[in-house]
């Protein structure tokens, strides 16, 4: 009948409507799952690695991984000391050379000037 067909397009229409309406609100919902387990992640990962509930293993890699990063940054000091050094040898010993030379020119003055 005209009423049977009627409700069986409407029913058909609905169902075209709710069945993308629903999946819209399943990936919404799947999105929203996914940023909580990240934050949670993340949280828990902080958690685990600083403060007072802070897990030992963790802590023991942060320390030493720190311990390692000063090591090479004093290395890298003592490498660029060592480096300033020789510079400061350097400078002193033109300075030197270049003193003994002006003596060096003063007496060949002085002796051009006696002859």
């Amino acid at each position: 009948t005209i009423c049977q067909d009627s409700m069986k397009k409407q029913s058909e229409a609905l169902s075209a409507q709710i069945a993308p309406s629903t999946l819209a609100r399943q990936e919404k919902l799947q999105e929203m799952t996914d940023l909580m387990d990240s934050i949670t992640a993340s949280t828990k990962q902080f958690t685990t690695s600083y403060g007072l509930v802070a897990n030992h293993d963790a802590v023991r890699l942060r320390r030493n991984i720190v311990r390692s990063d000063l090591v090479n940054e004093l290395e890298e000091v003592e490498k660029l000391y060592v480096e300033v050094n020789k510079m400061e040898d350097a400078i002193a010993e033109k300075k030197k050379i270049s003193a003994e030379v002006e003596q060096m020119r003063r007496e060949l003055e002085e002796t051009k000037e006696l002859r």
